[in-house]
C-alpha cells in the first residue's frame, strides 16, 4: 500500500540512500539530478516556512520523496498563487518502472484541488523526463501540459508543466495521505540558487 506522509529526521539515512543511488543513476547516462541531496536532507529539522518535504512509501519502505511549496522557486512562474508547487523530487531507479509517477500525479492534483489550488506546477529539463510526465495519462487524457520555457539560474533549459488540480474520490484505495499545510505567518526565505528552478516529479 502507497502512503504519502511528511519527511521527519528519522527518515535521514533511508532518504540519503535514495537520493545518492538516484544521484548515481542520472549520472550514469549523463543526466542533471534536480539538485543536491542535501537541499531535501537539509529541510528536515528546520523551519523551512511555505516549504514541506514529503515521502512516499510502500509498505513504509520509502521509494519516493518530494519538496512541495505553497510559492514558486522558480521566478518564471511570476506571482501565482493558483498552483502547489513541487520544487524537486527524488525516486527511486529501481522502482522506475512501477506506477508511482501516475500515481504521484493523482495524489498531487488531488491534494491540490483540496487545498483551493488550481494547478499542480513543476520544472524539468527537456528531454526524457518532461517526455515521461506529458505521457502520462488517467482515463485516456493527458495530464501535465508545457506551459512555458524558461532558464534555471544556471542557464540550463527548463519547462514549466503543470496539471489541473481535480479532487479524486477513492483515491485512497490506491495511495493514502494527506497534505495540510499550516498557515504561516512569515514569508520563507529565497531558495539556494542551485534549486531555483528544480526539476520535479520522479520519472
Amino acid at each position: 500500500m502507497y502512503e504519502i506522509r511528511p519527511l521527519t529526521e528519522d527518515d535521514w539515512h533511508p532518504l540519503l540512500r535514495l537520493t545518492q543511488a538516484r544521484g548515481t543513476w542520472l549520472r550514469e547516462r549523463d543526466l542533471r539530478a534536480p539538485c543536491s541531496a542535501e537541499y531535501l536532507l537539509g529541510w528536515l529539522g528546520k523551519d523551512n516556512t511555505g516549504r514541506f518535504p514529503m515521502a512516499l512509501t510502500d509498505s513504509g519502505e520509502i521509494v519516493a520523496a518530494m519538496a512541495l511549496s505553497l510559492q514558486p522557486a522558480n521566478r518564471a512562474w511570476g506571482e501565482v498563487t493558483s498552483v502547489l508547487y513541487v520544487e524537486a523530487a527524488w525516486s527511486d531507479p529501481a522502482r522506475r518502472h512501477d506506477r508511482s509517477s501516475k500515481l504521484l500525479t493523482l495524489w498531487l492534483a488531488h491534494c491540490a484541488a483540496t487545498i483551493g489550488r488550481r494547478w499542480v506546477g513543476c520544472a524539468v529539463p527537456p528531454g526524457a523526463l518532461a517526455d515521461h510526465l506529458m505521457n502520462i495519462r488517467v482515463g485516456g487524457q493527458y495530464t501535465w501540459n508545457r506551459l512555458r520555457a524558461t532558464l534555471d539560474p544556471h542557464g540550463n533549459r527548463l519547462f514549466l508543466l503543470r496539471a489541473a488540480a481535480r479532487r479524486r474520490p477513492g483515491l485512497d484505495h490506491l495511495i493514502s495521505g494527506a497534505f495540510q499545510p499550516e498557515a504561516k505567518e512569515h514569508e520563507m526565505a529565497d531558495p539556494p540558487a542551485e534549486c531555483a528552478a528544480a526539476p520535479a516529479t520522479p520519472a
